[in-house]
């Protein structure tokens, strides 16, 4: 990945005033939302039950957002175990995971390739780019099994690899996977025992569990 001759800081610090603002708009809602009761548990619950459709499509719009505004998607991924089961939870935060990354990687691509290359044009994401370019989606495998790699940044760095976007759609939400049902479970678990009062119990034999 090749340097811009001429970078463009007016692209960068209005793309870094955007990502603050809705930075700071969603926590201020998050935090307005807290206050008024609406995401108490048991109103959370009463919404799920009485809008079984419209819940989960919101839960997406928002999973998806959070993703190609790089915000990190941890949270939702626990919330959405704690809500909706480990099952069920694992679906929607791998679909809505998928959708994200395939989003970002579309924009990086087609809309905002200059921008992207100047952003990623350091050596660490110049060797990334030739591993993409020899290994495809094994490459794909490695960083999102990789904690190490940020998966939003990620997500705009591959449109810019010779990788094909169905190749990298499909490794996408194979390689996410693992990760998103080991968090939803961890949602479902700790999120009922902190309900029930539990939380340090559960924490206790969680990590017998991972020491044995």
């Amino acid at each position: 990945l090749e340097p811009l001759s001429q970078p463009r800081r007016g692209s960068a610090a209005t793309s870094r005033i955007l990502s603050l603002f809705f930075l700071i708009l969603f926590g201020g809602t998050v935090y307005i939302l807290k206050v008024m009761g609406v995401l108490h548990p048991e109103n959370i619950f009463a919404f799920l039950e009485a809008h079984w459709i419209a819940a989960p499509v919101l839960f997406l719009f928002i999973f998806v957002v959070m993703t190609m505004s790089i915000i990190p998607t941890l949270p939702l991924n626990l919330g959405a175990g704690f809500f909706w089961g480990p099952v069920w939870g694992s679906i929607l935060t791998i679909i809505g995971a998928t959708i994200g990354a395939c989003c970002s990687f579309l924009i990086s691509r087609h809309i905002a390739a200059d921008y992207c290359r100047y952003r990623f044009r350091n050596t660490l994401w110049s060797w990334l780019s030739r591993e993409v370019e020899i290994k495809s989606w094994k490459a794909v495998a490695f960083v999102r099994m990789n904690p190490a790699f940020s998966t939003g940044v990620l997500n705009y760095f591959f449109g810019l690899t010779p990788i094909p976007f169905r190749t990298y759609c499909w490794s996408t939400a194979v390689f996410l996977t693992p990760p998103s049902i080991l968090i939803a479970a961890v949602g479902h678990l700790v999120g009922w025992g902190a309900l029930n009062g539990e939380c340090i119990d559960l924490f206790r034999d969680v990590t017998l569990i991972a020491i044995a």
